[in-house]
């Protein structure tokens, strides 16, 4: 014989599964003093005990039941385990007096133990999540939408899904998520920056927020692996390999440039003290990124492990980058450089601007072709950004796990920019603006030899002539 239905209204009445709770606002008092700090803690208290099923402490049942009104900014719900009842919902908004709601049966008739029902439905969430996974393909949906969510098209991810397949975990388990999930997962999250938790209960997840921090942590480890790197991320070290890079470079107006120099600034989460040198010039903890790119907006190399108060000449001079541009000048006849902004030092190699030039010298017109040909390293950081919004918003990270982050974040830029996939609108709108501040600061500079100021004298004095010369082609 079925149970007796339990009471569990206000009124009485029995509980059913089609019955929609019923609201009674509590009367208030003119003469109720405005308690803002006893609102607070009844807050705080009751979104603890509410989330770990505990059941209220008396004193805080007499406390709330004695406020005839609690004020508070925002709207949102309550969850009150009582005694007396099964489930007390509170909502409140701003100005408005305090509604009570008798929710469901919590327990439903089972043994009335906080601890086991909040294992039983912990449970029962897994399995759940584990059967609708099954049920649905992630992958079954427009490209629109897709490309919105995970930032590439279907084809793309599935070429993605070979390459670090074989660098991926193996799970043994039968109710393993697959690799192509987790996958999905850690480039939702690059996409979106979002928390662990709201990544994991997307509908095409499913999955817990544990789950999440592992697929994320494995993904990143994968195309952090020095054969997946190094494959998509690849300085030019060849003849024919930089003679590509100039010609195409060459069309701009300047001739023999190798790659695109400039420094970006990461935000991540403030890491744990002694923490100053992570707070750069603009008063918040990041990460100081130095880009190389060429003219197609590729990456030719980056580095990520120095905190955001390093300055960029000196992730330059501290960088491999430097010693395989002097190598790679010496090679190419003293006619292949980098173009930096006006915060790098002027070397044989690296060719800066002039910004004081006087209008209508050769100088001013060197310039200005300068910053038109440096300009697509600027893009280049405004669509790694604009792409991959964790890179905008803050990492809740450690500094080193930040920086694998955005070397995996550059892999699969650059994989994109290689299949040619359409970057994001107003990608503008993630770009690095003019910064005055970063300037040349001569004590990170490392001085040159004086043969080497010579060359470096006479090579920009060779980009000045010719800047002139193809500007007027």
């Amino acid at each position: 014989m079925a149970p007796e239905p339990r009471s569990n209204g206000l009124d009485g009445t029995p509980f059913r599964r089609s019955w929609r709770p019923q609201r009674c606002q509590i009367s208030t008092s003119p003469t109720t003093p405005y308690v803002p700090a006893v609102a607070a803690i009844i807050v705080q208290l009751s979104c603890l005990c509410s989330r770990l099923g505990l059941v209220w402490f008396g004193a805080v049942q007499n406390c709330l039941f004695t406020l005839p009104c609690v004020w508070t900014v925002g709207t949102d719900h309550l969850f009150f385990p009582l005694t007396n009842s099964d489930l007390l919902v509170v909502s409140f908004c701003v100005g408005c007096p305090v509604s009570l709601v008798m929710a469901y049966d919590y327990f439903a008739g089972r043994e009335r133990n906080p601890i086991i029902e909040h294992r039983r439905r912990a449970r029962n969430v897994g399995i759940w999540r584990y059967r609708m996974r099954d049920r649905q393909d992630p992958l079954d949906i427009t490209v629109e939408a897709f490309v919105e969510l995970y930032r590439m098209p279907q084809d793309v991810f599935l070429l993605l899904v070979d390459c670090l397949q074989p660098y991926a975990r193996r799970c043994v388990s039968p109710r393993a998520s697959p690799f192509h999930l987790r996958l999905l997962c850690a480039l939702f999250y690059y996409a979106t920056g979002s928390y662990q938790e709201h990544t994991g209960s997307n509908a095409h997840h499913l999955l817990s927020q544990a789950a999440v921090c592992n697929a994320i942590e494995e993904v990143t480890n994968a195309l952090n692996h020095p054969t997946i790197l190094t494959t998509f991320v690849r300085f030019p070290a060849t003849h024919i390999e930089r003679a590509a890079s100039i010609e195409v470079s060459s069309r701009l107006g300047l001739p023999g440039v190798l790659g695109l120099i400039d420094g970006t600034l990461v935000p991540i989460f403030p890491p744990r003290r002694p923490n100053q040198h992570y707070y750069n010039r603009k008063r918040f903890t990041s990460l100081n990124v130095m880009i190389v790119c060429d003219t197609n907006l590729k990456i030719l190399t980056l580095d990520a492990r120095y905190p955001g108060s390093s300055h960029d000449a000196w992730v330059y001079q501290n960088n491999p980058i430097r010693a395989a541009m002097q190598r790679a000048n010496q090679e190419e006849d003293r006619h292949c450089w980098l173009l930096g902004d006006s915060g790098y030092p002027l070397e044989p190699w690296l060719m800066t601007p002039l910004p004081d030039a006087p209008r209508g010298t050769p100088e001013y017109n060197y310039t200005k072709v300068h910053c038109q040909c440096r300009n697509p390293v600027e893009r280049c950081i405004g669509v790694l950004k604009s792409r991959w919004r964790c890179l905008f918003l803050p990492i809740h990270y450690s500094p080193v796990k930040s920086g694998r982050i955005v070397n995996a974040c550059a892999v699969l830029h650059n994989l994109m920019t290689s299949l040619r996939v359409a970057v994001p609108p107003n990608y503008h709108l993630h770009q690095d603006g003019p910064d005055p501040e970063n300037i040349l600061n001569p004590d990170v500079v490392v001085r040159l030899p004086p043969h080497l100021h010579r060359e470096a004298d006479e090579n920009l004095a060779y980009l000045v002539q010719h800047a002139h010369w193809l500007r007027n082609q």
